[in-house]
């Protein structure tokens, strides 16, 4: 998983969201990934906003 890889969480809440990888693991969280999120549902969508989130959750759609 590396910079700007496509990713979905396949067991999350919101079914189609995917989001690109757009920060590395910070060193005091070495297993989680910045991801930033695009919304199905543009209400829902937090636009500007990194979650670091575990990479074991994420599956790559398309490599950069």
């Amino acid at each position: 998983m590396k910079l700007g890889d496509l990713v979905v969480m396949p067991d999350c809440d919101e079914p189609g969201a995917m989001g690109l990888i757009v920060a590395p693991p910070k060193p005091r969280r070495p297993r989680r990934i910045g991801v930033w999120w695009f919304e199905e549902n543009p209400d829902l969508a937090q636009s500007f906003c990194v979650d670091y989130e575990p990479m074991d959750w994420l599956e790559v759609v398309s490599e950069s």
